[in-house]
């Protein structure tokens, strides 16, 4: 792993993308700690070299230049790496997928297993991982974009409706689903009869980052500091009027 994060450019020299190398090393040294430990991060030895390992990775990636860096933490349970995996490397080869069904739909054995799976986990993250704020229009925020993509265009059943395979589940309207991960579909679409700059857009938006703790941690910090500054400037005022008197 130390090696690959060192020679990451030219490891992967064919993609252009450092966020792209990036992510794909991330999830390579995924799939690698997750072979070695069996699928199961339980002991206390376990525990104690991902620690290691992170000190390692923080290591190199303070030496590397900045357009080379790759700053991650190795955290979070197992299950977890799997399903961003998975999710990840769909979005990676969607259009791969999707081509290749385009020439030959008659491919039910060779994806309909794995689209089904795929569109499981896909529906478990999509609320978490994304926020869209227009129904039309894709406007839309991706809050895992390390392994998510919120573009509909990615909508897992809209492949397995293409292979039109008898075994396929109820069909589901895609638009339907989305509409109902707008936030706040009745204000913005109020908002966008009365007002076509769509004013509330920023109101909706803070509303979601407030939502996340760290944000709205960072929100009332800063808020914090803004005011305690704003007192001190008013006591310097007061007192250099007071020594002028």
């Amino acid at each position: 792993m130390a090696t690959n994060l060192k020679e990451l450019k030219t490891v992967l020299e064919d993609v252009t993308s450092p966020d792209d190398r990036c992510t794909y090393f991330i999830f390579w040294a995924y799939e690698k700690i997750i072979n070695i430990l069996n699928g199961n991060l339980s002991s206390h030895n376990d525990y104690y070299a991902i620690n290691l390992l992170n000190q390692v990775l923080y290591t190199i990636n303070k030496e590397l230049p900045l357009g080379q860096k790759c700053p991650y933490y190795v955290d979070g349970a197992l299950n977890d790496w799997k399903k961003e995996k998975y999710l990840h490397d769909y979005f990676k080869n969607f259009k791969k997928i999707s081509d290749n069904i385009d020439e030959n739909p008659d491919q039910c054995g060779t994806y309909l297993d794995y689209l089904e799976h795929i569109h499981e986990l896909y529906m478990k993250d999509l609320k978490s991982c994304c926020a869209y704020y227009t129904n039309s229009d894709p406007v839309y925020l991706e809050m895992c974009p390390k392994y998510f993509k919120c573009d509909k265009k990615y909508f897992p059943h809209s492949l397995i409706s293409k292979l039109g395979c008898e075994k396929e589940k109820t069909n589901i309207n895609v638009d339907e689903v989305f509409k109902d991960l707008i936030v706040d579909h009745d204000v913005v679409t109020l908002t966008r009869m009365s007002n076509p700059a769509a004013s509330n857009y920023l109101k909706n938006l803070l509303s979601h980052l407030m939502g996340d703790k760290f944000n709205s941690a960072m929100f009332y910090s800063y808020s914090f500091l803004g005011i305690s500054f704003l007192f001190f400037l008013l006591y310097k005022v007061i007192k250099n009027n007071v020594l002028c008197e």
